[in-house]
């Protein structure tokens, strides 16, 4: 899927949102929309207390964290995501941190 460039009077090089998930199907529409120029790299983190999926696309599961344990956050370098489906997989709603950044 092609992204519009962004226009001059909203460039972003950082990005940072706090959510509460607590839907247990990945909803229709992403749960955060990422646009920052030339982004070099994307975080997410698992507070707890439920474990969830995460989809890049809204369909396929690309990633577990599972709250209390190592995998509960991963970090990815020299990748780019601009939308983000979440989903709660046990142990009932979860705060998740999403962060991304660029090193223009």
């Amino acid at each position: 899927m092609a992204t519009p460039p962004l226009p001059a009077a909203s460039v972003r090089y950082s990005y940072y949102q706090l959510l509460d998930v607590a839907n247990a199907a990945f909803p229709t529409n992403s749960q955060a929309s990422i646009r920052i120029a030339g982004q070099t790299g994307f975080r997410i983190i698992n507070y707890g207390p439920g474990d969830i999926e995460v989809s890049y696309d809204g369909t396929n599961v690309d990633g577990d964290l599972r709250f209390g344990t190592p995998s509960a956050s991963l970090s990815y370098d020299v990748r780019i995501v601009q939308a983000v489906w979440i989903r709660v997989t046990s142990g009932g709603n979860a705060e998740v941190r999403l962060e991304a950044w660029s090193h223009t």
